[in-house]
């Protein structure tokens, strides 16, 4: 009898049986170039794609221990981000500067950012000292700082991202970090003072109290600052403002001036005869622990603040009124006669 021709099943049933080694290396060389792919070029897209999608708020930042070479900076920031992976970067240091730098950037810092495992919500605390790289820079920082009412600095460094057993991914960390700035120390106010006329040539002769708002997630301690004042133009002497720290929120703090009162009294009897002189007040430096630091006066020079003083009060509460100095109102009474014994013959 002729053999029994085979179906189409029974060819294929003997194929395989024959030729299973390969087809198993076929599937195992398909897998890989399905996963190998998507290991080593998908995943890193897809982690970069996740990073560039969060973001970054700043909630606090402590500057304290101000030199003219660093500071040092405890900061936090929230991170936020939608993915589903919820990969681990390593400890990774991160270039701190202004956009305008771009595309060569030039660093006023770097920060040392810890090791991080991504959440929905992730809290990152840094808490070190900052070298200053570039002063110019990190002059130019402060005077955003100081100015804006809202400012911006990027940060850049290159991530290790690892998830699970997959090959680490290497993206880049580019971020911007929006914040409040100090907003040119808007609302600035001299709340009250005193005046002595007593006080010696050279010594402090107006004390009162300075109202600094913060409207910033910063504390900032700047030290000891000394300021010029001027009316219209003419000096009049200097403020001084000690141990200050800005801290977020509403600051009072004391101030006391030394004061050219003979040049105040040409003004108040002659142009400012309502007692209201309208005071410049330029900063001149800033002092901690005995270190001048450029980067904080410079801001506060190119920003001065504005007081309307009430001299005319302040000469009231000495029983001395403006109207005896501008002869617009009557003298001061006379001082009541001594009553006390009169003195023994002789002494």
């Amino acid at each position: 009898m002729p053999p029994q021709k085979l179906t189409f099943g029974q060819k294929v049933k003997n194929h395989f049986k024959r030729f299973w080694w390969a087809h198993l290396i076929f599937l195992i060389v398909s897998s890989l170039c399905i996963a190998l792919p998507l290991a080593y070029v998908g995943f890193p897209n897809i982690a970069q794609s996740q990073l560039n999608d969060a973001t970054l708020e700043l909630t606090s930042q402590v500057i304290t221990d101000p030199t003219p070479d660093a500071v040092h900076l405890e900061m936090t920031t929230i991170s936020r981000s939608d993915s589903i992976f919820r990969p681990t970067l390593s400890a990774m240091n991160a270039s701190l500067f202004l956009e305008d730098t771009l595309p060569d950037i030039i660093p006023f810092g770097q920060l040392e950012i810890p090791q991080l495992k991504s959440t929905h919500e992730t809290e990152i605390i840094i808490n070190q000292n900052l070298r200053i790289l570039n002063q110019d820079q990190f002059l130019a920082y402060n005077r955003r700082v100081m100015s804006s009412e809202e400012y911006r600095v990027a940060i850049r460094a290159t991530a290790d991202l690892h998830l699970g057993g997959l090959p680490v991914a290497h993206p880049a960390f580019n971020k911007v970090v929006t914040s409040k700035g100090l907003n040119n120390l808007k609302g600035f106010e001299v709340l009250d003072f005193n005046l002595s006329l007593t006080a010696a040539p050279g010594q402090p002769n107006m004390f009162g109290m300075v109202y600094l708002p913060n409207p910033s997630p910063m504390t900032l301690t700047l030290g000891n600052l000394t300021q010029n004042l001027f009316v219209q133009g003419q000096p009049i002497g200097q403020a001084f403002i000690d141990n200050v720290v800005l801290h977020p929120g509403n600051n009072t703090i004391p101030m006391y001036s030394i004061t050219d009162q003979a040049a105040v009294i040409v003004l108040l009897t002659s142009k400012f005869r309502d007692g209201v002189l309208p005071v410049d007040i330029v900063g001149e430096s800033v002092v901690y622990n005995g270190q001048s630091l450029e980067y904080f006066a410079a801001p506060l020079r190119e920003n001065p603040l504005f007081a309307k003083l009430d001299v005319g009060k302040a000469l009231e509460k000495l029983g001395l009124p403006l109207g005896a100095l501008t002869g617009t109102g009557p003298l001061p009474p006379p001082a009541a006669p001594s009553t006390g014994p009169a003195p023994s013959p002789g002494t």
